[in-house]
């Protein structure tokens, strides 16, 4: 069964296989893993197309954006390595409420990036983490540029308008420029 949905949202990819027993190692987009330990099913696929269901059997945090997983019919590395590249998806109706103030990435990334005084930086495109704080990556025609997503920098998420008000402290521009 193949489909794909705006009702399914990527929350995560497998990197790797992880031992010889039909480990992976997953890379979680949602900034916290919470959402993955709740869970015990995820759509998967490939582009964002779910090609199917898969079953957890156990899932263990392994380090900071490193989860291993281990599900029902995957028993040994050949078949692991067999889904490195596909993302876990969750139906939207099935993601956890988050606090005021907190977003899952998927709801930033495509938003317009504005400087407080209304100038446009671009698109995020992106977003990464860091050991400190998450680093948002704005496509526009400086090319990519940098953005820490710290409350000194990040004003305003309005996500019905689509945008992020970015104040650009005093050298933030130029070391995008290096």
């Amino acid at each position: 069964m193949c489909a794909r949905t705006s009702a399914l949202v990527a929350i995560g990819k497998i990197v790797k296989t992880h031992g010889n027993k039909g480990g992976m190692q997953v890379y979680p987009y949602t900034g916290g893993n919470e959402i993955f330990l709740k869970n015990k099913a995820f759509f998967i696929g490939k582009d964002g197309v779910s090609e199917g269901l898969l079953e957890v059997d156990s899932i263990r945090i392994a380090g900071p954006n490193r989860l291993v997983l281990t599900a029902g019919g995957i028993n040994d590395m050949d078949q692991a390595m067999a889904l490195v590249g596909s993302e876990l998806f969750l139906d939207k109706a099935d993601m956890l409420k988050l606090s005021d103030g907190e977003y899952y990435w998927h709801e930033l990334i495509g938003l317009a990036a504005v400087t407080m005084e209304g100038h446009e930086l671009g698109v995020l495109s992106e977003i990464f983490e860091t050991g400190a704080n998450d680093v948002y990556v704005i496509k526009g025609p400086r090319g990519d540029v940098l953005i820490p997503a710290i409350e000194q920098v990040i004003k305003e998420i309005d996500i019905h308008a689509g945008i992020i008000k970015i104040d650009l402290l005093p050298g933030l521009l130029e070391a995008n420029a290096l």
